[in-house]
């Protein structure tokens, strides 16, 4: 949470936006066996810390996360006294969500470190790129790998560190990315990922085959519904056009306000008002893009570009029939007109409606 005003605008954007894959819900599965639990690295209030990062120019970040706080203690993994066995740390980014509409080439991925000990000051890790069919059950199974970089991670504490790796995600495609940490306990390794409690807007998930859970599980079904895992990728766009590269008005949708102040802390409504009239029956997206002088580059939650889907669906009208009506022979026709009122959070959700048109 920044410290100065935040200046924002609302563009509306007519492109064809796709909504959001619904969030994948996997089972509670908390097992411990033998001394293996999920645990933190200690107990009590831990520090917060906010690493500095830069984006490299011309190239695009997206990311789940609400801020970039790395908060000590705030991790788990499964470990037997800090010393870690087989961890997976994922997350999955739906693309069109981002308002990437093309292709989408990976070139690297930040994580963030709580703690990381390693013998002799280094340990190995490894960062996976995989592809989804959200049709599919979010298993290991049914991820197809198209990238991977082995990396060395230096003893660190409360920092972001940066992997460089290669992989390309089709255009409309479901893009997992995997933070790997091998089995530690001979060596006496010992590594937390950095995460915050400060909302995220797609789920953490972990897998760990030695405490009983071996298939990729929201964190917060697993009894850490705080761990929001800090994860940034970057890559390269140009395989497509990206959301909001040229704001058009929607003749449906219209904003209020449009432009405003918000001082730290507080939060502003928006009104959101979708209009019906001479639609013919069918589904309608669309986008608003939120930009701001956030010192982060977008698109994406907390930065200076947030894509806010908007879905209007139009249906066809029920029959009815009307009697005992004198005076006219011609039944008054019913508005199309109506009002959506929301609070816009910035880089969560998606806006949606439905209304039958006459």
């Amino acid at each position: 949470m920044g410290t100065a005003d935040l200046d924002w605008t609302i563009d509306e954007d007519n492109s064809l936006i796709h909504p959001s894959a619904p969030g994948v819900e996997a089972p509670a599965n908390r097992v411990t066996i033998g001394d293996l639990n999920f645990s933190a690295a200690g107990s009590g209030v831990g520090v917060t810390v906010t690493p500095e990062r830069e984006t490299p120019a011309g190239l695009t970040t997206i990311t789940h996360s609400a801020t970039q706080n790395i908060v000590q203690l705030n991790s788990v993994s499964c470990n037997a006294g800090g010393l870690h066995t087989d961890n997976s740390y994922l997350r999955v980014f739906d693309l069109e969500s981002f308002g990437i509409f093309g292709s989408f080439d990976v070139v690297e991925v930040e994580i963030g470190i709580e703690t990381a000990v390693g013998a002799g000051g280094m340990q190995p890790a490894d960062m996976n790129l995989y592809l989804w069919d959200d049709a599919d059950p979010f298993t290991f199974a049914n991820l197809t790998p198209i990238g991977t970089a082995a990396v060395s991670v230096a003893d660190q504490n409360l920092t972001i560190l940066t992997v460089p790796v290669a992989g390309t995600a089709p255009a409309g495609s479901n893009l997992v990315v995997e933070f790997f940490t091998p089995d530690g306990q001979t060596a006496g390794n010992s590594l937390f990922v950095g995460s915050n409690p400060d909302g995220q807007t797609g789920p953490t998930y972990l897998a760990a085959a030695d405490c009983g859970v071996t298939e990729p599980t929201d964190t917060a079904a697993l009894g850490f519904p705080d761990m929001h895992l800090v994860m940034n990728v970057t890559g390269d766009t140009d395989g497509g056009p990206v959301a909001c590269d040229a704001p058009e008005d929607i003749p449906w949708a219209s904003v209020a306000p449009n432009a405003g102040t918000t001082a730290p802390g507080d939060t502003d409504t928006v009104n959101v008002t979708f209009d019906a009239t001479g639609l013919v029956a069918g589904t309608y997206t669309a986008a608003l893009c939120v930009n701001s002088n956030d010192p982060d580059p977008g698109p994406g939650n907390g930065t200076d570009l947030v894509v806010v889907d908007l879905e209007l669906v139009v249906e066809q009208p029920t029959d009815v029939s009307l009697s005992g009506i004198s005076g006219s022979s011609n039944a008054a026709m019913l508005p199309a007109v109506f009002a959506l009122l929301a609070v816009l959070v910035l880089g969560f959700g998606l806006i949606t409606r439905r209304r039958s048109v006459n």
